[in-house]
């Protein structure tokens, strides 16, 4: 069965590239890792066994509700004539405002508050992968400071990549950006030992390098792409560092990261099957819903509605280690279709993974359309979301919904226009 689900992965990914021409579009980067996904977990290796036909079944069903939702939109937009190509240029209004500046100070200043304590422990011979865990769970007894934590730092920290990126490779570069993402993911690194945001470095320049290379002058080109080469090899340098940083195995880590979610959806999928318990939708959507109750819960409203409550007792016990497979500890990563299935089971994933796809569709059409700074931004973290969709649908997570509200936020006083 992962044979042939990844058999058809391949498939989608071919006529992705001969319909969208370049590879960059979401319906390939998206066939193409479901299609190594897939092709892994057929060999069940490190322990990760036991993969149901459900499962598989459940993955079927997402894939290709992915496909029909993303050429939905694709062949609406052509039958409206929507899709008239148009010089790509850059919008000029569309530049950072002053909030951008305020965002990133609270940011600094709540980063070097967490930091203390992990160089302190760095220095005293602890490694990032005890710090993750005693540092981790030191800073979230705070309230205060979980809380700036998770709903500004996270979200803008991964926020600053994509909009560095577009700096990065606009004619007239603009470095500053990428130093201010140094800075803010060697903090958040520092903070909690992840390695997660140096992927997310290595997707959006890489992209986005594919993306603006048209309107870049020759003279420009050959610089931006040793750049590229140096900001990944660096990426992928501190991939492997802190790896070995947290005594782990570098191959088991990539194969655990990218196939073990396929076991883990099997386990959970099998010990949740109480239709009373479907979250219609605010498992999904959680990364936009909770941040509201946190509000209101600060302004002396202090119950949640019972299907957000159940929506994050759900969510937080995936953060829990389970045994899978023979004997392997296991957590979180657990692939976006789980979200959609515990919101509506079967029907969940269709509709999910149909709309998932529009939306994809959408923010493609809209960065070939024009390229501007909230295009690109905002396709550089769809393309994010895809290509992390083994770990869970992304916009479950504050980190990353909250990042389209700030987006709009540090932008919001620009209008935009066309010619």
């Amino acid at each position: 069965m992962a044979l042939f689900l990844s058999l058809l992965c391949v498939l989608m990914l071919i006529v992705g590239n001969i319909t969208e021409k370049k590879f960059y579009n979401p319906l390939t980067l998206f066939s193409a890792l479901w299609a190594i996904i897939l092709f892994g977990s057929h060999f069940e290796l490190f322990g990760f066994t036991g993969v149901t036909s459900f499962t598989y079944l459940i993955i079927l069903i997402g894939i290709v509700s992915y496909f029909i939702g993303y050429y939905s939109f694709k062949l609406i937009s052509n039958k409206n004539k929507l899709l008239i190509r148009k010089p790509l240029k850059y919008n000029k209004k569309h530049e950072l405002n002053i909030m951008f500046s305020v965002i990133l100070v609270v940011s600094l200043v709540v980063l070097i508050m967490t930091t203390r304590n992990s160089v302190t422990l760095l220095l005293q011979g602890y490694t990032l992968h005890d710090i993750r865990y005693i540092v981790g769970m030191d800073r979230f007894n705070s309230g205060v400071i979980n809380i700036l934590f998770a709903y500004i730092v996270n979200p803008f920290t991964i926020l600053v990549i994509p909009i560095s990126a577009f700096y990065f490779y606009k004619e007239k570069r603009n470095l500053k950006y990428l130093y201010i993402a140094i800075i803010l993911i060697v903090l958040n690194i520092i903070t909690d030992g992840g390695r997660f945001v140096l992927l997310y470095i290595i997707i959006n320049y890489i992209v986005a390098y594919f993306i603006m290379k048209k309107t870049q002058k020759q003279s420009f080109k050959f610089k931006r792409k040793v750049s590229l080469y140096l900001i990944v090899l660096f990426s992928v340098f501190s991939i492997v560092y802190v790896t070995l940083a947290r005594e782990a195995s570098i191959l088991e880590t990539i194969y655990s990261y990218l196939i073990g979610a396929v076991s883990h959806l099997s386990y959970r999928l099998e010990t949740f099957d109480n239709y009373n318990l479907y979250t219609y939708g605010f498992s999904s959507l959680q990364g936009f819903v909770r941040p509201l109750f946190v509000v209101l819960q600060n302004i002396g409203f202090n119950s949640l509605p019972e299907l957000v409550a159940r929506a994050e007792d759900i969510t937080m016990a995936l953060e829990e280690p389970v045994l899978i497979g023979e004997g392997v500890r296991f957590n979180a990563f657990i692939t976006m279709f789980y979200y959609f299935y515990i919101d509506l089971g079967i029907l969940g994933v269709t509709i999910g993974s149909f709309l998932y796809g529009i939306l994809a569709s959408f923010s493609y059409f809209k960065v070939t359309k024009e390229i501007n700074l909230v295009n690109v931004s905002v396709y550089l973290l769809i393309v994010q979301s895809l290509l992390t969709s083994m770990v869970r649908f992304q916009f479950s997570s504050f980190s990353f919904a909250l990042c389209f509200v700030y987006l709009f936020i540090i932008t919001s006083s620009i209008k935009s226009y066309q010619k």
